[in-house]
């Protein structure tokens, strides 16, 4: 966990949100727990992982199912939970 702690801090992040997370129906619940950024859903191990996965996956190709792909990650890193 150390190393992914240091490697984390030391990552520019291209694909992990820095967003706000907006009042919503959905987002209120995440207010009222004490998040205000997605990103705080996250331990610095997850966080590294899903910007390296995300990496990754831009580097393969530039089609279609990349795309699909690179935006799910981004949409399901961001709400935290994983949907087929």
């Amino acid at each position: 966990m150390k190393e992914a702690t240091q490697g984390w801090s030391r990552m520019r992040p291209n694909y992990v949100p820095e967003n706000k997370i907006p009042s919503g129906d959905e987002t209120n619940r995440l207010h009222r727990w004490g998040y205000t950024h997605y990103r705080e859903m996250f331990n610095e191990c997850q966080l590294l992982g899903l910007e390296l996965s995300a990496r990754i996956i831009s580097g393969i190709s530039e089609n279609k199912e990349h795309s699909i792909s690179l935006s799910k990650l981004r949409w399901e890193s961001a709400c935290g939970r994983w949907k087929d």
